[in-house]
């Protein structure tokens, strides 16, 4: 509450909340702020990993073997990307999908079948 004061003593007002409408500014900026995080999360957990390099458990279980090697710093950056664009572009393909279903169950919404009676023809007898 306290740094509150000062922080907004000089805000202006830009009018009422809208709820549940967002700039389109505002969407790229969010789209552009997970993909950075997921690239960075995936760039700190190789280089997390690379500094235990001779060790299976670090401190514990020493690698001996002569094939010890830990990649590049630039190959996992490229690995790393590929990874990151193949997983929004599965993200991307599921949104698809759902904005698929959504426009199936809007056109089949209006769309009614008239009722028939099980069995006849619509004769009587």
């Amino acid at each position: 509450m306290a740094i509150d004061i000062p922080m907004f003593r000089g805000a202006r007002s830009t009018g009422t909340i809208r709820w549940g409408t967002i700039a389109p500014r505002s969407q790229y900026v969010l789209i552009i702020l997970a993909v950075t995080f997921t690239w960075l999360m995936g760039l700190m957990g190789f280089a997390r990993s690379g500094i235990r390099q001779h060790w299976h458990v670090y401190g514990v279980l020493r690698d001996t073997s002569v094939d010890a090697v830990t990649p590049a710093l630039g190959y996992a950056a490229n690995m790393i990307t590929i990874v990151t664009i193949v997983f929004f572009a599965l993200v991307m393909f599921i949104f698809w999908l759902g904005g698929l279903s959504e426009k199936g169950a809007e056109a089949g919404a209006h769309a009614h079948a008239a009722p028939v009676i099980a069995g006849g023809s619509g004769e009587s007898r």
